[in-house]
């Protein structure tokens, strides 16, 4: 049945793509049909990533979920889009929270580097936002959404750890660039 949902990406690739005066009548419309396309298509691609990687244990090396993680990236990453504001109008956070982990429990630090990072700074940027304090906080959201034992369980607390350290590195950079501006050191 997953399958077998059309290809909604066009929807919003389309809308993020053209030039649109905000005035014209149809925008908010357009902008709404685009939105909502972009959250089904991120649902899509992180639903296959489950059932290929958890439920079927589908080795995360297989070619299949690039692919996947690219469609799942484009859906979420839209030019001057903040997919945090997107998903929070359609009351679907805990279902992006879940999204993500599912990205990054099969990008592989080897093969997909700065993307991972990249999956990485939205998991850390949504648990702030949704007030997630540690590994087992998260895995509460997950469990209200699609969760089995046997894959989550060993690989949750590494993630977490991953969003601790770029946390860690951000503040870094961040105190860094401070001090530099300030014209100290």
């Amino acid at each position: 049945m997953i399958l077998s949902v059309p290809d909604y990406s066009r929807d919003f690739l389309d809308f993020d793509l053209e030039p649109r005066p905000e005035q014209d009548a149809e925008y908010h419309e357009r902008a709404e049909l685009a939105d909502a396309a972009s959250i089904v298509e991120a649902l899509l691609a992180a639903t296959q990533i489950f059932i290929y990687a958890a439920l079927r244990e589908i080795p995360p090396t297989v070619n299949l979920f690039g692919i996947l993680l690219e469609r799942l990236r484009v859906a979420l990453d839209r030019p001057s889009i903040c997919m945090v504001n997107v998903w929070t109008k359609a009351k679907n956070m805990n279902i992006l929270l879940w999204v993500i982990v599912m990205a990054l429990s099969v990008a592989d630090a080897k093969s997909c580097g700065k993307r991972r990072t990249w999956w990485v700074g939205r998991l850390s940027e949504l648990a702030n936002n949704l007030d997630i304090r540690s590994h087992t906080e998260l895995e509460q959201v997950l469990e209200t959404v699609a969760w089995t034992d046997a894959y989550f369980t060993g690989m949750l607390p590494r993630i977490w750890e991953e969003v601790k350290e770029y946390e860690m590195t951000m503040e870094g950079e961040s105190w860094l660039l401070d001090i530099m501006g300030s014209g100290h050191g």
